[in-house]
């Protein structure tokens, strides 16, 4: 495993981690609000840690909670996506050897419209409401596009 190591404020450096845990627990609740919506809310807990000194790795949270609301409009082959990822106590190295936790959430937004039954065109906003943070390397808003193909 790789992990990044700050020098100084200018400076990182990638390590090798001789070994890693990474383990957690997921858990997902889908609920339909009608034919036609669907709401769905995950959660994940993270436990990421270097085996060599047992502290925390860095660039994870170690909660994550997702909430999403779906259109679904299987006739016309098209879903349309809502959702928001809050992620909490991220741990970030701050300065050399100075870890900081922060939490935030991001929203985004795509519709999927099917070509075929196994093939799909996909436009998507990603943090729909700019957020940045060089802390933690959040750009800001992402758009972008992708084609699906199920082999």
């Amino acid at each position: 495993m790789i992990e990044e190591d700050m020098i100084d404020s200018s400076t990182i450096q990638y390590k090798n981690i001789d070994k890693a845990t990474i383990q957690g627990i997921e858990a997902e609740v889908v609920h339909p609000l009608s034919a036609k919506m669907i709401w769905t809310t995950s959660y994940t807990y993270l436990d990421a840690v270097n085996d060599t000194d047992g502290s925390r790795l860095f660039n994870r949270a170690r909660h994550k909670i997702a909430s999403r609301l779906s259109y679904v409009e299987q006739s016309a082959g098209l879903r349309a996506n809502l959702w928001a990822e809050t992620y909490s106590n991220y741990l970030y190295e701050a300065s050399a050897g100075v870890g900081r936790n922060k939490s935030y959430t991001l929203w985004n937004v795509n519709l999927e419209k099917a070509i075929s039954s196994n093939s799909a065109i996909i436009v998507g906003v990603d943090n729909l409401l700019n957020k940045k943070d060089d802390d933690l390397s959040i750009q800001g808003t992402y758009i972008h596009t992708s084609y699906r193909v199920k082999l």
